[in-house]
């Protein structure tokens, strides 16, 4: 359940794969190559942090989760923070753009004493696009 592991992360590689060429082309921007690299997408402008649930649909749970440490990039980088949500069951993405205002007011939970919080997103506060 829950935390890192080789097999997660190339699902997520996978998943980020058939979204790729899209979220280059509507956000200008780059994908990122490397495994421990702090955006998944870039440009001088933009960056774009993309998470991926597989085997779940959107209207399982009513706030998203995201690491508070990707959170916590987005309020250091000077550049517009784009977050995705993928889910690859139904092929359904999501965006919200990162404001400090709006994000400062979202719950956060630790469900590992060894990780660092989680970002509670409400699912009403992302925008879906459409992109099939």
């Amino acid at each position: 359940m829950g935390g890192f592991t080789e097999e997660r992360w190339k699902a997520g590689v996978a998943a980020q794969e058939e979204i790729a060429d899209f979220v280059e082309a509507k956000w200008s921007v780059k994908r990122t190559a490397e495994k421990n690299n702090i955006w998944d997408f870039w440009s001088p402008e933009t960056v774009i942090e993309l998470k991926s649930r597989r085997d779940i649909l959107p209207d399982k749970y009513d706030t998203w989760v995201f690491d508070e440490k990707k959170i916590v990039n987005c309020s250091k980088d000077v550049r517009r923070s784009v977050l995705l949500y993928y889910f690859p069951a139904d092929r359904s993405l999501f965006y919200i753009n990162y404001e400090p205002v709006l994000f400062a007011d979202f719950k956060r939970e630790r469900n590992w004493p060894e990780h660092t919080n989680n970002i509670l997103i409400p699912r009403t506060s992302w925008t879906k696009i459409d992109w099939t």
